[in-house]
């Protein structure tokens, strides 16, 4: 899973971003227990950028869970085009999507968690 840690969202969005290209950027908020549900998008990237909260990512195969204390850094999880990926919300977050391109989102069927 690609996580890196900056000292700022201005840092963190500078960094994955080139001059003078579009992107998107989408701000979520989820509850306690609400989720994104397992998804993929042909050919957008996407970098997700949290400052606060405790969430569970999972990227292909692999899960990870990020906890955040007060005055904790940004952490950027990078999603690559074609590759599923799902959060579940352990306590009320707000984040940036970060989207190299307009896309859709492919829902992929079964079990998210």
């Amino acid at each position: 899973m690609n996580i890196k840690k900056f000292k700022s969202v201005e840092q963190a969005i500078r960094v994955n971003t080139f001059e003078d290209r579009d992107y998107i950027l989408i701000r979520h908020t989820l509850q306690k227990g609400e989720e994104i549900k397992m998804h993929y998008h042909k050919k957008a990237g996407e970098a997700v950028i949290f400052d606060s909260g405790s969430v569970i990512i999972r990227v292909g195969d692999e899960e990870k869970t990020i906890n955040f204390k007060k005055g904790e850094k940004v952490i950027v999880v990078k999603f690559p085009s074609k590759l599923n990926h799902w959060l579940l919300a352990k306590s009320k977050i707000s984040y940036f999507v970060l989207r190299d391109r307009k896309d859709r989102n492919i829902y992929v069927k079964g079990r998210n968690k």
